[in-house]
Formats: structure tokens, sequence, C-alpha cells
């Protein structure tokens, strides 16, 4: 194996694990990594699976995470790879606008034609392809001018060295190599955008979707039972107790009095988000008695009701 090779691929890939490698645009089944020479043998993937002999010369794309079998999601494995392509004006300005944002990278090949494409290889494993998913998007949502449909783990990124195979004698060219990356490094680097992470997106969209949907039965009950609709569904000694602010008085203590009003609530079939719907404008926040904790007082009277 040329030594281009071999420093490529070791920055990608562990020793003993299988890639998928093609000579062209089409998928091809795995193969160690190490077998790779002048001349080797590797299958074809898909209706009609053959064996053919190509040179370590004819390689054009390798998938960017280790590959048992055929080349798709369920056959990764190890999640430590992610791959940015850019093709949005030339390379120099690809190259300049990763350098503003800091990007950490481990590899960084330019396709020959009009695009750069980055490998990010981690220094670690990641746990399960959803962690990588995770990640990956929030890469993308920072790099804005990266490809965005790269989501996939098994995305190819192009084998340096070689030649295009359109004709037109353009090389792959190695731009340049800098080792695995530090996952804390990569970690440090998203956290400076985290308005950007696609975790804490779902979790927003969440939210908004629990208190839509308990806005939208609090209409419904003003429809049915007039602008009191929602008083009719409070018991009454619990209404008293909140419109009276006497919180803290009835039980000997702030918990006790909230837990005994979300429990009666509970009672009358009310679920934890129109609970807190209900009650959200009595509630004040304090530095000895959290959000959180409020919160938590909601989910276990709710519990203890079932």
């Amino acid at each position: 194996m040329k030594e281009l090779s071999q420093q490529f691929l070791s920055t990608l890939f562990t020793p003993g694990e299988e890639v998928c490698l093609s000579p062209n645009k089409y998928a091809h089944k795995s193969m160690p990594w190490e077998n790779i020479g002048p001349e080797f043998t590797i299958e074809t993937q898909g209706k009609k699976e053959e064996l053919v002999t190509i040179s370590e010369d004819n390689i054009i794309l390798v998938a960017i995470n280790p590959i048992k079998g055929e080349k798709n999601d369920a056959n990764v494995t190890a999640f430590r790879t992610f791959l940015m392509e850019l093709d949005d004006g030339d390379v120099w300005e690809q190259k300049q606008y990763i350098d503003d944002l800091k990007m950490p990278y481990s590899v960084c090949v330019f396709s020959g034609n009009k695009s750069l494409h980055y490998g990010i290889t981690l220094n670690m494993d990641l746990p399960d392809i959803t962690i990588w998913q995770d990640i990956n998007q929030w890469i993308l949502n920072i790099v804005k001018r990266a490809d965005q449909q790269n989501k996939n783990p098994t995305k190819s990124i192009r084998f340096p060295g070689n030649k295009r195979p359109d004709g037109k004698g353009l090389t792959q060219t190695l731009v340049d190599i800098k080792g695995r990356v530090d996952y804390w490094n990569l970690v440090e680097w998203l956290n400076k955008y985290p308005n950007l992470n696609p975790m804490y997106e779902r979790e927003y969209k969440e939210v908004e979707k629990r208190v839509k949907e308990a806005e939208n039965r609090i209409q419904r009950l003003k429809i049915e039972n007039g602008e009191d609709g929602l008083a009719s569904i409070i018991p009454t000694n619990v209404l008293e107790f909140l419109t009276n602010d006497i919180i803290g008085t009835k039980f000997g203590g702030r918990n006790a009095d909230w837990h005994w009003a979300c429990r009666r609530l509970a009672e009358a079939g009310m679920d934890e988000d129109l609970i807190e719907y209900i009650i959200a404008p009595h509630f004040s926040e304090e530095s000895d008695f959290t959000m959180t904790e409020w919160k938590g007082i909601i989910k276990s009277a709710v519990k203890h009701t079932r």
C-alpha cells in the first residue's frame, strides 16, 4: 500500500476493521483495509453481485466509517467520523470559511473538481447511530455551507492520490492531515453554538407542542362552559387556595401545600401539562425553590393518583 493511502486510512480506521471503497459511484461490499494493494478483489453490491479486480490507483471513494458487509447504515461497526463537503465558492474560499469557523478536523481532501471534503474522525467511538446523528446535525447546523444532505455514517469521502475517472486527468489531492480529533475538543467547539444544537431544538419544539395542546384544551373548556370554564373543573377548595395566595400556610409548608393542590387537580382528571398551565400564574421561583423542584412536585402528585 502506498504511504499516502496508509496514512489516510489509518487516520480514519483502526487495524482489523473493514471498509467499503469503490472505483466508481456505485457501492461495493466491505473488505479489510489492510488488504489494499497494487491489485485486489472486491465484491459489487446490488442485484448483480460479482467479484471485480481493481488496483489501489483505481480507488475513488471510501465510506467514512468502518462497515462489515454491504454498505448501509445498519452494518456500520463504529461511529467516529463525520463528513463536511463544501462546493460553494472556489476551494480557497471554502478553506477560508472552515478556517474562520475554527472547525476541528482530521483530513481535508480536494475532490479534483470543485469541492473540499473535510473528515472529522474522533479519538473515541460514539455509542450508537443516534448520538452520531445528533452530533452530525449539530456540525451541519454550524457549517451552513456544507452539503446538508450528508446525514448518513456511510457517506463517502474522496480517496486522495488518485485521478478522477471522468477522463479530465484531475487528481484527488490530500490538502491536509492532522490526525484524530479529541472528542472533548469537538464538544468545546460545538458548545460555542448552543442555539444550533438539534437536541435543544427538539426539546423546545416538544415544550411548545405541550403548551399549545394545553391552551387548546383551555379554549375548549371556555367554549363548552363559558368564560368560567376553567374554574368549573378546579375543585373549589383548590381554587380558593390558589386565588387567596395562602400557599405555605395550609399544611405548614410550601412543598406540602403545592403537593396537596396538585393531587386534588390530578384526582379531578388533569395531567401534568394542564396542572402546570393552571397553577403557573401562582408560582414564583425562589433561590430555595426552583422551577425544577416545583415541576417535580407536579410529577409526583400525578404519579400518586394513578
